[in-house]
């Protein structure tokens, strides 16, 4: 557990780690998601809306580096394959909100409830319609089915 005075650095650092070295983006994007999640032994309000808040400046602030992971993806592969640049960003992210989306069967509703309404406001945050879509039909599969 990192303290509480040096955590908003170690999530910028986390965040910056995740965008320039882009081996790591699956365990920063999946650590970030699991913040949707209110943490067992309940915190106050304020500081669990702090958390959620935090979360999601960092998924903001990978949708927006998207231009810089190109540049990235661009520099690390050759030019003869044809790279998945739209994907980049966008599988990981999905397969994290998958991974984590709390099962509705055994979930404590709080907490249920806590991921869905962050995953809604991830939807609402983003300004990529394709990665809206695909977040919604996460959210539709795993409410619905």
């Amino acid at each position: 557990m990192v303290p509480e005075p040096i955590r908003p650095n170690f999530v910028d650092f986390l965040c910056k780690l995740g965008i320039t070295h882009c081996d790591n983006l699956h365990h920063v994007l999946n650590a970030i998601v699991l913040q949707f999640i209110p943490a067992p032994p309940q915190k106050s309000e304020d500081c669990q809306q702090e958390i959620y808040q935090r979360a999601h400046r960092c998924l903001k602030m990978f949708i927006e580096s998207f231009p810089l992971y190109v540049l990235l993806k661009l520099i690390s592969r050759s030019l003869h394959r044809k790279p998945a640049f739209r994907n980049f960003i966008a599988n990981p992210l999905l397969a994290a909100c998958r991974k984590n989306f709390p099962n509705i069967q055994y979930c404590d509703p709080e907490r249920f409830h806590s991921y869905v309404c962050n995953m809604v406001s991830l939807v609402h945050g983003i300004g990529d319609e394709r990665l809206a879509e695909s977040l919604w039909t996460v959210i539709m599969e795993r409410v619905f089915y």
